[in-house]
């Protein structure tokens, strides 16, 4: 058995999910051959609900969620969304920290 080597995205980009334009509609999850892409279990609320009976902290809604290890980079994840909330993010522009704009 050969040793796993990197998908080629892993070098340069990856998929992104905008959770201010993802629906939930779950098609992603559906899409991604290699189950990649997850919908998470919002742990807190099970954590502390028994002490949170009247609900005075929110429980967030989550998002799904990729796991890059997971991801081999074939996009369908990216072309299939319907709300085109999920695109390639370059690996460079995450790993630079944001400058701030003279003048501000």
């Amino acid at each position: 058995m050969e040793p796993a080597t990197a998908s080629p995205h892993t070098e340069d980009r990856r998929p992104e999910i905008d959770s201010r334009k993802c629906t939930k509609c779950n098609e992603c999850i559906r899409l991604c051959p290699q189950g990649a892409v997850i919908e998470p279990s919002n742990a807190l609320c099970a954590k502390c609900i028994k002490f949170c009976l009247s609900m005075e902290v929110p429980c967030e809604v989550k998002r799904p969620a990729i796991v890059y290890q997971s991801c081999d980079g074939c996009g369908r994840c990216v072309t299939g969304c319907p709300q085109k909330a999920i695109s390639w993010m370059s690996e460079k522009a995450q790993a630079t920290p944001a400058q701030p704009v003279p003048g501000s």
